[in-house]
């Protein structure tokens, strides 16, 4: 239920209700309203709200003592406030759908980058492996180098067909 302070009344009745018969009648007690507490009043502050159940009430109740005819415009302001409103909640709800959209589209980018890199690593695997493979290759004949030099300084000064037998050996694992 829509409430409205005894200003908005008044622009609404295009004055044909003033605010002081307004107030005079809400502290008469012929119109129903609630009082906001506060002791600022005016200045963008209101000292009542009137529910809109009653004042269709009171306006009902001039027309028939008066014989005048107050037309409350309820129907154009509740309509024009529902138009805004649906348009706000389609931009929001059109700003949330393309929010979703383009973090989706990264989110979609980012898998696929994923993909490329896993499918890259696979590729580099086997030469990672074989790079591994020759480094303990490597590894193992420098160790076997080292013994062979370490049998060749051994050995005495009459065993030179062993000493060619272990140069042969040197050559051909370099």
């Amino acid at each position: 239920m829509r409430k409205y302070t005894v200003y908005e009344i008044e622009k609404l009745t295009n004055g044909k209700i003033s605010k002081y018969k307004l107030n005079q009648a809400i502290e008469k007690g012929e119109l129903k309203a609630e009082f906001v507490p506060g002791d600022k009043h005016g200045r963008g502050i209101p000292k009542y709200f009137v529910f809109e159940n009653d004042l269709n009430e009171y306006l009902k109740k001039l027309h028939n003592e008066k014989k005048k005819i107050f037309q409350f415009p309820e129907d154009d302001a509740n309509k024009k406030t529902s138009q805004d409103m649906t348009k706000l909640v389609d931009h929001l709800i059109k700003e949330k759908e393309d929010i979703i959209q383009s973090k989706n589209s990264v989110i979609e980018e980012l898998k696929l980058q994923i993909k490329q890199l896993e499918t890259q690593n696979e590729n580099f695997k086997p030469l990672i492996e074989s790079i591994d493979k020759k480094n303990q290759d490597q590894e193992n004949s420098k160790k076997e180098l080292r013994d062979i030099a370490l049998e060749l300084s051994e050995l005495s000064f009459f065993s030179l067909g062993k000493k060619k037998h272990l140069v042969k050996r040197i050559h051909s694992l370099l």
